[in-house]
């Protein structure tokens, strides 16, 4: 891809672009919790320059960009918004997972889903969007929702939405304050690491503000750990079982679309669990 820097309108233009690149380069490092000169470390620059960088009195170079973003771990769509603030192009491709040149990875989500039958696998994004799902998660969930079709029901279509909203499953959930509040520290933690992206605030402020969610969710269940993983205590229509689940993404991504999938599988922590799935 070219390195050239996209044309501006005036210096005004130029100097409010530039503007923006330092304030979401300086939001990112202390976001990350790192000092000016452990940046410069990190990147092979020198506290000089990172201080110019942020205050606006250097303009950033294309590769100086690639070793802020690789020093600080931003993903990869962040780092084209790094780009474009700079007056760049962006560097990482969006593609969807039905173009021709992601079929491998197609066909890797793909053996996964239908792999784990007779257990639920679910494909969502980076800001929790359902992509995908193997059969008998679409008639799990379908069963937890109490409908026949999950498109009548919006909030199925978003993982965190239909566990946390007060309209979700989450009343057919036993121990739900609990999964409620891991999965509300999860969502701070990865919404923190993800730096100033729009979309993981405004859904983290959102969730967290359901009628219902736990008072205590940041510390929800520390002192009772009975078990060496969190599970998902299932209880309706006389039916009572546990799972638990591993969450898998892409080893090395420079798609931004590959880098943000998630695949959540669900595993049987009782034989309960074991005989509901092989008879749904």
């Amino acid at each position: 891809m070219r390195s050239e820097k996209l044309g501006t309108r005036g210096m005004n233009t130029a100097i409010l672009s530039h503007n923006r690149f330092s304030d979401i380069l300086r939001q990112w490092r202390r976001g990350v919790g790192v000092s000016q000169l452990e940046l410069a470390l990190r990147s092979g620059s020198s506290q000089k320059h990172i201080s110019f960088l942020e205050s606006g009195r250097s303009n950033p170079s294309r590769m100086m960009i690639v070793a802020l973003s690789d020093a600080l771990d931003i993903p990869l769509r962040d780092r084209n918004e790094l780009m474009l603030a700079a007056g760049f192009a962006p560097r990482y491709n969006e593609s969807s997972l039905t173009d021709p040149e992601l079929a491998p990875v197609q066909q890797a989500v793909d053996q996964i889903l239908e792999g784990q039958m007779p257990y639920p696998v679910l494909v969502f994004d980076r800001f929790h969007n359902s992509l995908a799902a193997n059969g008998n998660a679409i008639k799990f969930l379908a069963w937890l929702f109490d409908t026949d079709d999950l498109a009548n029901v919006p909030i199925a279509s978003n993982v965190v939405r239909g566990l946390l909203h007060p309209d979700g499953y989450r009343r057919h959930i036993s121990n739900w304050e609990l999964v409620a509040s891991i999965m509300l520290r999860r969502l701070r933690a990865e919404t923190l690491a993800t730096g100033p992206t729009t979309h993981s605030e405004e859904l983290f402020k959102e969730v967290s503000e359901y009628g219902g969610i736990p008072a205590d969710w940041r510390t929800q269940g520390e002192d009772s750990w009975r078990l060496p993983m969190l599970t998902i205590n299932v209880k309706k229509d006389g039916q009572a079982f546990s799972l638990f689940s591993t969450l898998t993404s892409l080893g090395a991504a420079f798609d931004v679309t590959l880098q943000e999938i998630r695949i959540e599988s669900f595993f049987p922590a009782d034989e309960a669990a074991k005989a509901f799935f092989e008879q749904l």
